[in-house]
């Protein structure tokens, strides 16, 4: 008899240290399906955009200043004061228009299509030059132009055919 009341203690003992684990496990498991769900609906706010962006397209962000920047000119073009659809409307047609970017970009059709680089490079001179005139004077804008482009070439990774350019 007392053989069987240790193994029937042993039993119980078992049993109910099983129970805790299960219970344990259960708890856990509900902990983390519900830490996902959170994290999946974005209840937490992991993915929150600062306080100076807009919008995020992929990896681009459009920042506060240029959506106001865009607002403003579309307000300029109106008689009647900007409404939530005006406003909705033009940021909208911003991340359009980044998302036409990024296709022109991933698809090369900036770099393979001669028209398309040609007016994307004359446009981004003339922003250049536009940045450039604000605080030069026209004797120094083609050499602030020359120094801008220098330190592009400096932070650039460039190889040359033979190791230098011209031979």
């Amino acid at each position: 008899m007392n053989g069987d009341q240790s193994d029937c203690a042993g039993v119980a003992s078992n049993n109910e240290a099983d129970r805790r684990s299960l219970f344990m496990l259960i708890v856990a498991a509900i902990i983390g399906i519900g830490l996902g769900s959170l994290t999946a609906a974005d209840w937490l706010g992991n993915d929150r955009l600062s306080g100076t962006v807009v919008a995020r397209i992929n990896d681009t962000d459009i920042p506060l200043h240029e959506y106001q920047r865009a607002l403003a000119m579309f307000a300029s073009e109106k008689r009647d004061p900007l409404n939530d659809h005006d406003r909705t409307l033009v940021l909208e047609r911003m991340v359009e228009e980044e998302l036409l970017v990024q296709h022109g970009v991933d698809s090369g059709l900036v770099r393979g299509d001669r028209g398309v680089r040609t007016v994307a490079i004359e446009s981004i001179l003339s922003g250049l030059i536009v940045d450039i005139e604000a605080d030069a004077t026209d004797a120094t804008r083609d050499t602030r132009l020359r120094e801008y482009l220098g330190q592009l070439h400096d932070v650039a990774s460039i190889r040359w055919m033979d190791g230098a350019p011209g031979r």
